[in-house]
């Protein structure tokens, strides 16, 4: 699981993130941790909550003033992590989770499951539970009903407002290969990006939806 943060320490987002992936039922994964250049107490509160557990992983990059900079450039410092350095060897599946959203307790183990029921699977995502201020959910975004991945990148290319839970989707290590990073060109629709060319990638039979929410925001 790859998160991009940036000064989300003081004001506990990035705690409360860690904390919903650390109380996961399925307890095998590898949670690195992205800091693009933080100001504040985030490198400190990583340190002091999570200094004992060996799934969690913080790196820092730093942050260029003269670019405008959004999550994609901390994501491809994970990406790249994960396929490059031979730590990371074992890791067969790969999602994103922003610094300032959780997890339902059994997101993990759903798509951990999904993947070992069908071997055949390139990629799962489920539902995406929108909440308010308080956590209290208001809205689910469940995605379109169409299994051919190519007819869904089609939809989402064509109907902008079309909407898909792009942060749920978990895709093997084979498929994040072929896709590769985040256009860091984008400012807002970069996950929107990533999830059609992340379809454009895939034959019928490959992708799965967990009829599950499996994301907070």
């Amino acid at each position: 699981m790859i998160t991009p943060t940036w000064n989300r320490g003081d004001n506990g987002l990035l705690l409360k993130t860690m904390r919903s992936v650390q109380g996961q039922t399925h307890g095998n994964y590898v949670h690195i941790v992205v800091d693009h250049g933080s100001t504040d107490s985030t490198a400190q509160m990583v340190y002091y909550h999570f200094r004992r557990d060996p799934r969690v992983l913080y790196t820092r990059i730093d942050r260029d003033p003269e670019i405008r900079s959004s999550s994609s450039i901390a994501n491809n410092r994970g990406i790249e992590l994960v396929l490059n350095n031979s730590y990371f060897f074992d890791v067969e599946y790969v999602t994103f989770l922003h610094s300032d959203d959780m997890l339902p307790q059994r997101s993990l183990e759903l798509r951990h499951n999904a993947f070992s029921e069908n071997l055949g699977l390139r990629m799962v995502y489920g539902y995406s539970v929108i909440c308010d201020k308080n956590m209290q959910p208001f809205c689910v975004i469940r995605g379109l009903d169409i299994k051919n991945p190519h007819r869904m990148a089609h939809k989402l290319k064509k109907r902008r407002r079309t909407s898909f839970p792009h942060h749920t989707i978990t895709v093997s290590k084979d498929l994040l290969r072929e896709v590769g990073f985040f256009d860091t060109g984008l400012f807002l629709p970069e996950d929107r990006d990533y999830s059609i060319r992340t379809l454009d990638c895939l034959t019928e039979g490959q992708m799965h939806r967990i009829p599950e929410p499996l994301y907070y925001y």
